[in-house]
């Protein structure tokens, strides 16, 4: 079958384990999709790769964490980090804002106004509103 399937992934995290890795970044589109190839499976993928290394190794979580306490609840399911990649994009100061108390001046939405502001490229503009731009807004 075409693309890479859960068994594959867990072959490869068996594989990675024995080497001396300090973590092991599992990035999805959400972090709590589940898959994508069996309906019948509701178990977030992360959590099953998670419940597969046993502790062996540092996770860090990332795919579509947007608010506090979204991350918060990513901390709370057991893994060891919380990583951010389009919620940085549109909101640089998202770690300083959180920590100082001030959630309510994070950026959710991006528009074309901001790219020069945020250093975005035309090219990453045009990536970011052709494949995910769905996704750069919190719902």
């Amino acid at each position: 079958t075409p693309g890479i399937r859960l068994a594959d992934t867990l072959a490869l995290i068996d594989v990675l384990k024995k080497q001396p890795i300090d973590y092991l970044h599992i990035s999805t589109r959400d972090v709590w999709q589940t898959s994508k190839n069996d309906s019948d499976d509701q178990i977030p993928v992360v959590d099953q790769i998670k419940e597969h290394t046993k502790n062996e190794v540092p996770l860090i979580a990332v795919g579509n964490i947007a608010k506090p306490e979204e991350a918060e609840k990513v901390i709370e399911d057991g893994f060891n980090f919380v990583a951010l990649g389009r919620e940085i994009l549109r909101e640089p100061q998202w770690v300083e804002k959180v920590q100082n108390g001030q959630e309510a001046g994070i950026n959710y939405s991006l528009n074309e106004t901001d790219l020069k502001q945020l250093r975005i490229t035309p090219p990453l503009w045009k990536f970011l509103t052709k494949k995910i731009h769905s996704k750069l807004t919190a719902d």
